[in-house]
Order: structure tokens, then C-alpha cells, then sequence
């Protein structure tokens, strides 16, 4: 079981988060990552960071997943179906992504 316990980094979680991470980053064929050491990529990540940090703070310290099955199913989900539709986010005005690329689109046509 994959355990989501405050204050502890057990090898299961860690270890299943970290392969879920490579995996989706070698399918995309992306080598280097930000801050990774001999990597001419030297900008910096907090926008990463903080996702991460909400992405645990939302969904992975507040459940216990039997198998990375069924964590890649949860942050698939997480993502897609809440972050990007219907969670506000400070960056685009406490606004949903979809509502926020509406808009955009809108006053895209406006202009044209």
C-alpha cells in the first residue's frame, strides 16, 4: 500500500510519485530537468514546486493508495478533471483555466 502520512516520506510513496514523474517526462522525450546537476537548465522551478506542493497537499497526504494504478488514476484525475476545470488559480485572477482560456479566446475573436 502506498501510505499518505503527514510528516513522514515513506519509500513507497516517494518511490511510486518519482517513477510516475519519469515515466510521463521519458514519454514526452524530455531529458534534463531544472536544477539537475551537469544540466545547462538553469532557470528556476518554483512554478513546479508549488504545484507539487499543492498536487501532495490536496490529493496524496489525504488518501492511501493500494498500488500506482491506482495513484496514477487519482493525480490524472486531480488534474484534469479538477485542477484544470474548475480549481481558481491566484496566477489568472482566482479564475478556472477553462474559464480563463474562454475569455481569452473571446477577446481573441474581438480583436481579429
Amino acid at each position: 500500500m502506498v501510505s499518505a502520512i503527514h510528516g513522514q516520506r515513506p519509500a513507497g510513496r516517494t518511490g511510486a510519485i518519482s517513477r510516475l514523474v519519469s515515466a510521463g517526462r521519458l514519454a514526452r522525450g524530455v531529458a534534463d530537468q531544472p536544477g539537475q546537476v551537469g544540466t545547462r537548465i538553469c532557470y528556476d522551478n518554483a512554478a513546479a514546486e508549488s504545484f507539487w506542493a499543492t498536487l501532495k497537499k490536496e490529493l496524496i497526504h489525504l488518501h492511501a493508495f493500494a498500488d500506482l494504478k491506482q495513484l496514477r488514476a487519482a493525480v490524472f484525475d486531480y488534474i484534469d478533471a479538477y485542477c484544470n476545470r474548475r480549481r481558481l488559480h491566484s496566477k489568472i485572477g482566482y479564475r478556472a483555466p477553462v474559464e480563463f482560456e474562454a475569455e481569452f479566446d473571446r477577446k481573441k475573436v474581438k480583436a481579429a
